[in-house]
C-alpha cells in the first residue's frame, strides 16, 4: 500500500473537528504524543499504533512547561522537515530521548543507570519491598553513583498521580535527572 502524506494540522480547533469527522465514520484514532526530533523510539510507536487504530496522529509540540526554568529549551533540537521525512517512511504496520543529541559518549553509558535502576526498584517491589522511600533511595543511589544528579523521583499512584508511601496497587515511578547539563525523564509502570 502506497504511504500517504500526513495532514499537518496547526490548530486546536481544526484538530477537534478533524477527530470528531473521522470518529463519526467509526474510525478508531491513536495518538502518539511527541516533543518532535523523531527518533527511533518514535517510530516504533507509530509502528505499533498501527496494528490498533485506523488512523494514527503525530503531537509534535514542546511544551515550555515541561522545562525547568534553567533548562535546555531554547536549545531542544527541532528538525520539523526530518521528522516529516520519518513519518512517510514509517511501515504501516535509555528511554530513547531527543536530548540524548546533547549527551557525550560517556554520559550515555552513565545514563543508562536512569533505565536500570528503574528496572531494579521494580524487581525489588515485585519481591516484596513496597516501601516507595526505600525505593526512590535504591534508585537515586544509583544514578547519583553513576554521576547523575536527581531532579526528581517519585513514586505516585497510576490513577491520581498522588505520592504514595507504599505500593498498594498500580503505580508509576518517576524520574527526572541530569547528565552533564541534560534534563533526562523517564518512568516505570509497577503494577503488583
Amino acid at each position: 500500500m502506497a504511504q500517504k502524506e500526513p495532514i499537518i494540522i496547526r490548530d486546536k480547533t481544526q484538530m477537534r473537528n478533524w477527530s470528531r469527522t473521522m470518529r463519526s465514520q467509526s474510525k478508531l484514532i491513536a495518538l502518539v504524543p511527541t516533543m518532535g526530533y523523531l527518533h527511533q523510539g518514535h517510530l516504533s510507536l507509530i509502528t505499533q499504533a498501527h496494528k490498533h487504530a485506523n488512523l494514527i496522529v503525530v503531537s509534535i509540540y514542546v511544551n515550555p512547561g515541561q522545562f525547568s526554568p534553567n533548562e535546555d529549551l531554547s536549545t531542544y533540537p527541532s528538525d520539523f522537515q526530518g521528522d516529516l521525512k520519518k513519518l512517510i517512511n514509517v511501515p504501516g504496520g535509555l528511554a530513547t530521548s531527543s536530548r540524548n543529541v546533547h549527551l557525550s559518549l560517556e554520559e550515555r553509558e552513565k545514563a543508562l543507570s536512569i533505565s536500570k535502576s528503574l528496572t531494579t526498584a521494580k524487581s525489588a517491589a515485585e519481591d516484596g519491598q513496597v516501601d516507595c522511600e526505600k525505593l526512590r533511595n535504591l534508585v537515586i543511589q544509583c544514578i547519583t553513583e553513576a554521576g547523575g544528579r536527581i531532579d526528581y523521583a517519585e513514586i505516585v499512584d497510576q490513577q491520581s498521580l498522588e505520592k504514595v508511601k507504599f505500593i498498594k496497587g498500580p503505580v508509576v515511578f518517576c524520574i527526572a535527572a541530569f547528565f552533564g547539563k541534560v534534563r533526562l525523564i523517564d518512568n516505570m509502570e509497577i503494577n503488583l
